[in-house]
């Protein structure tokens, strides 16, 4: 049995060999980039013009209040001239700054006489902040996205802005999510009332699938069976990320460490020091992992939301990031020497965003799972903890 620190210090080792392929950019958004992205000039690749209003000289403003209109610099032309220091150009917001001109007066501040812009009471002296320079945002070489990241739909934006007419992301990594258990059958199927509907597969397929880098495979299979170590070779054989759901423990019914030794896996990790359910395993073979999963269906979420997935996204280069902090909407009882994950459900008050735990230590606990968007991780102790205090949050529900 290991620590929650231990695990994760275990599973740091894990290291995955990946490939790429180029998408279309209309088709990478939610893939993974598998090299950083280039600016190909600066950008803004001019100086332009933040604001709509008028370019001027800036010399001129300490010798006159008034600006003869002397032409328009629309957006998408290229740079007209300023005949004079003493004349303006009504300029567009977003169009390049004409030759001459280095500041940009915003239209609040001006007032149109007689062809003549003048200041008026608004203005605000001469400032730079209504022109974008040019490479003010980026140089041209500077990296606008990195290795890793997700492909969001401003990222894509951003990508056409610098050329990207296609994008290498991480070709979709082959998961095998196993079924196990002798008491599932068929969603399509009626059980009977000893029975239940496989459903912790496609839980955990859900979660993988939004992440956007897994291609997820079913499969089922039973390790009382006599077959069990040619079942697992057959897996193995798919060389895909393995993950068990259910049908292992640490007791009468635990047939996993047996049928791992027959195929010559090494355990790394055999049990976790966590509630619910302390049924987490880790495995390699021939640099493959395999996890294997508790069965209650909130300790497999929490399982794979906190351990797997964030490991499996820094093998892909994607740096991890801290955990969110949620405080409790009321004070809980922690375990006394196990760390607790709490299904939790996100309420938006006053005080922010705070997780409202639900009933989480029933097997079924179907209730728990269809109304929480994730888990808090609760150290262990002796005394209540209140709800003021902050609590790591790992999330199962891609919107929170």
């Amino acid at each position: 049995m290991h620590e929650v620190s231990e695990a994760d210090e275990i599973l740091r080792t894990l290291q995955l060999d990946w490939s790429s392929e180029e998408v279309l950019l209309q088709d990478a958004c939610g893939r993974i980039l598998a090299e950083n992205i280039v600016s190909d000039r600066p950008l803004p690749p001019c100086d332009c013009a933040a604001v709509k209003g008028i370019a001027i000289a800036r010399e001129a403003l300490g010798k006159q209040k008034k600006f003869l209109l002397q032409g328009v610099q629309p957006m998408g032309y290229p740079p007209i001239s300023l005949m004079d220091a003493q004349g303006c150009l009504e300029i567009a917001k977003g169009a390049v700054l004409p030759d001459g001109c280095d500041m940009v007066i915003p239209q609040e501040e001006i007032d149109l006489l007689d062809g003549y812009y003048c200041l008026n009471d608004q203005f605000d002296g001469p400032q730079d902040k209504h022109v974008l320079f040019m490479g003010g945002d980026y140089e041209e070489g500077d990296i606008l996205a990195c290795q890793g990241q997700e492909l969001t739909p401003a990222l894509v934006g951003l990508c056409a802005l610098v050329g990207c007419s296609e994008l290498p992301v991480i070709a979709k990594v082959p998961v095998v999510l196993v079924g196990t258990g002798n008491s599932l059958v068929s969603v399509k199927e009626s059980p009977k009332n000893y029975q239940l509907r496989r459903s912790n597969t496609y839980a955990a397929a859900a979660a993988l699938v939004q992440q956007g880098i897994f291609e997820v495979e079913y499969r089922q299979l039973k390790f009382n069976s006599e077959n069990a170590v040619a079942q697992m070779e057959a897996l193995l054989e798919e060389k895909g990320i393995i993950i068990l759901c259910g049908g292992h423990s640490h007791g009468l019914f635990d047939y996993l460490p047996a049928v791992l030794d027959h195929v010559q896996a090494k355990v790394l990790i055999h049990g976790i020091n966590m509630k619910p359910d302390s049924s987490f395993v880790y495995a390699e073979k021939d640099g493959l992992p395999i996890f294997a999963l508790p069965g209650n269906p909130v300790a497999l979420m929490a399982g794979l939301c906190r351990f797997v997935i964030p490991h499996l996204w820094r093998c892909f280069g994607r740096t991890q990031e801290s955990p969110k902090a949620l405080a409790l909407v009321k004070s809980v009882k922690p375990h006394s020497a196990s760390v607790s994950f709490l299904a939790v459900k996100k309420q938006w008050g006053q005080e922010g965003v705070k997780a409202d735990a639900l009933a989480f230590d029933d097997p079924l606990s179907s209730r728990a799972l269809a109304q929480c968007n994730g888990v808090v991780e609760i150290p262990p102790g002796e005394e209540e903890r209140s709800s003021e205090e902050y609590y790591s949050y790992y999330s199962w529900d891609y919107s929170s």
